[in-house]
Parts: C-alpha cells; structure tokens; sequence
C-alpha cells in the first residue's frame, strides 16, 4: 500500500512543480515546497541523489527569498540532513541539523516543538555515528 502511495503521489507532485516553475519562475518559494515534496518521493523510494538534489535546490530558493535564517530554510536542512544521514554521509548532515538547531532557536525560541524534533534528529544522528563529540 504504502508503494501505491508513492506511485499516486509522485506524478501529482512533479505536475505541482512543472506548474509553479512556469507560472512563478524558478526561484520562488512555491517552486522550494514543490521541489520539497518531490523529493520526499525520491527519499522514500531510496533514490536519495535525486532527493538531495532536489532539496538542495528548495534550500537555495528559500535562502534566496527568505534569508538564511528563516525557518523554512531550517526545515529544508533538516530534510537535506535526513538525506544525507540515509547516506551514511554523518558528519555532513550533522553540521545541517546544527546549522538548523541554530536557526530554529533564534527563530522560534529555545522551547519551540521544531527544536525538539531537531534535537531528537541530531542525537539520534549522533547515536548511529557513533559520534562521541555530541
């Protein structure tokens, strides 16, 4: 089941982004969120050069249009960190979820629901490194 939601998923998605790309332009933050979704599809289905890409293009869109310490563009770290920790890539995606932590607290507050979902992120990174830095 959860495979047939991906197959109904993923076309809805790509026509969400062609659309937004041609009506909007490519670097607005429509484009990021539509960029983002598609590459959930790709990170669920294991294809995870293709998520990276395309949550490394959400994140450069909202860094552009919103600034770098928006919480949206925390949110894309956190994704792309996901991605990269799916790769075994540890040390990249923890400076990502930091880099996120940091924004979230200036952004949000040190007790803010997303931080904690950050935090938890980052010590279960941390746990499966095996990085004692913490």
């Amino acid at each position: 089941r959860a495979r047939g939601d991906l197959d109904a998923a993923e076309p809805l998605y790509r026509r969400s982004l062609a659309i937004s790309e041609a009506a909007l332009g490519p670097d607005h933050v429509s484009v990021a969120a539509a960029a983002s979704a598609v590459a959930s599809i790709a990170k669920a289905r294991g294809d995870l050069a293709t998520a990276e890409t395309l949550y490394r293009r959400a994140l450069s869109i909202e860094e552009a249009a919103l600034g770098t310490d928006h919480p949206e563009v925390a949110t894309s770290l956190a994704n792309l960190g996901a991605t990269l920790r799916a790769s075994n890539r540890f040390s990249d995606a923890e400076a990502l979820y930091r880099r996120a932590l940091g924004i979230q607290e200036r952004s949000l507050g040190p007790n803010h629901p997303d931080v904690a979902v950050t935090l938890n992120n980052l010590a279960a990174l941390l746990k499966a490194s095996g990085n004692p830095s913490g």
